[in-house]
């Protein structure tokens, strides 16, 4: 399947490593030498032996772009001509770049799909105040959420006896943000890596079929 293809191009360690993608959607991936059953997951065979543990995301880095369409939506409200949502990621970098991380991030949960074990779920945020009720929280907060949710399918893995640490991350979510690279340094408390390539699924099946 092309999940694995991606984590055959993508991981150059599999014993250690762990896959993050952020495009549209979101998926963790981990290898495992043995069957393992872990809460959240699904367990794929893995080419050339072995299993594939992954867990997706419902809406992912959709998340983001739903943050870019509600400040493009507010900026048409006061009668400002953008160019929706491209205008919106652009401000989005810009105030990112412009200011330090906040101490006072508040917690969102990127649910608006709910999940795959529960599709009733809901989207929330908390631990607003007045002072951190700005773009700025906000766009942190979404992707420190959008971190969360696939570092929760980790700890699950850890939980029942998985032992990879490293983080490699791909997909243009990723490679597009620097900010949403050190959220899930944050989230996963390890330094991430990029994949070497781009299309990580094409260039795996084509590495498999070579091999």
């Amino acid at each position: 399947g092309d999940n694995q293809a991606s984590f055959l191009s993508a991981v150059r360690d599999r014993e250690h490593e762990m896959l993050v993608n952020v495009g549209t959607g979101s998926q963790f991936s981990v290898f495992s030498s043995r069957c393992m059953t872990v809460p959240g997951l699904e367990t794929r065979p893995m080419p050339g032996g072995g299993w594939l543990l992954a867990g997706a995301a419902l809406c992912g880095g959709r998340a983001y772009a739903l943050l870019a369409d509600f400040f493009a939506q507010t900026a048409r409200m006061m009668g400002m001509d953008t160019n929706a949502p491209y205008a919106a990621y652009a401000a989005m970098e810009g105030l990112l770049k412009s200011a330090d991380r906040p101490e006072d991030v508040p917690t969102v949960l990127p649910l608006f799909e709910g999940t795959r074990q529960d599709s009733t779920q809901t989207g929330s945020i908390t631990g607003l105040t007045a002072e951190n009720f700005t773009p700025l929280h906000l766009i942190y907060g979404m992707m420190d959420g959008m971190a969360h949710e696939l570092h929760q399918m980790y700890q699950a893995y850890r939980a029942a006896g998985g032992t990879a640490k490293k983080l490699i991350g791909s997909g243009g979510g990723l490679r597009n943000n620097r900010f949403l690279c050190e959220s899930f340094s944050r989230a996963f408390d390890s330094e991430i890596t990029l994949s070497d390539g781009r299309e990580e699924a094409a260039c795996g099946a084509a590495l498999y079929a070579a091999d």
